[in-house]
C-alpha cells in the first residue's frame, strides 16, 4: 500500500505543530490578537511620526516667517490703538478686525495653502491688506 502526500504536507511536521487559530485556548488566541493589533498600531504610529517630522521640518521656516510678520503687524496696530484709539474709532475697529482675520487658526486655514502646503495668493493678499492699512496709520500719525 502506497501513501501519497500532497504538496502542503510536511514530512517532518508533527500533528501538534502550531497552526494559528487551531485548538488554542481562548486566552492564548486573545493574547495573539492583542499583540498583533498593538504591533500594527505601533507601525502606523511610527510611520505617522516620521511623516509628521518631515512635514514640520519642511514647513517650520515658512510658518515662523509668517508668524513673525503677523506678530509685528498686529503689535504695531496694538501700539497705535493704545496711543490713538480714544480719538480714532476706525483704528479701534481695525484693531478688532485684524485680531479676527490674523488669528493663527484663520491664517493657517486650508484655504490659504495648496495640497503641497505652498501658500496661495489669498494669504499674501490678506497680509498685504493689513500691511497697507498699517502703513496708512503710520503716515497719519507720523510714525
Amino acid at each position: 500500500m502506497t501513501v501519497e502526500m500532497s504538496d502542503n504536507e510536511d514530512v517532518w511536521g508533527s500533528d501538534s505543530e502550531f497552526m494559528p487559530g487551531s485548538e488554542e485556548s481562548p486566552e492564548l488566541n486573545k493574547l495573539r490578537q492583542v499583540h498583533s493589533k498593538r504591533g500594527y498600531l505601533d507601525g502606523i504610529s511610527s510611520a505617522k511620526e516620521e511623516n509628521l517630522q518631515a512635514g514640520f521640518d519642511a514647513t517650520f521656516p515658512m510658518g515662523s516667517q509668517y508668524g513673525f510678520q503677523i506678530g509685528l503687524l498686529v503689535g504695531k496696530l496694538q501700539l497705535l490703538a493704545t496711543l490713538y484709539g480714544k480719538s480714532d474709532l476706525r483704528l479701534l475697529e481695525d484693531m478688532k478686525q485684524v485680531q479676527k482675520e490674523l488669528r493663527i487658526n484663520k491664517v493657517l486655514a486650508d484655504k490659504h495653502f495648496d495640497e503641497n502646503l505652498k501658500p496661495l495668493d489669498s494669504l499674501d493678499e490678506l497680509l498685504c491688506k493689513w500691511q497697507l492699512r498699517l502703513s496708512q496709520y503710520e503716515v497719519k500719525y507720523s510714525i
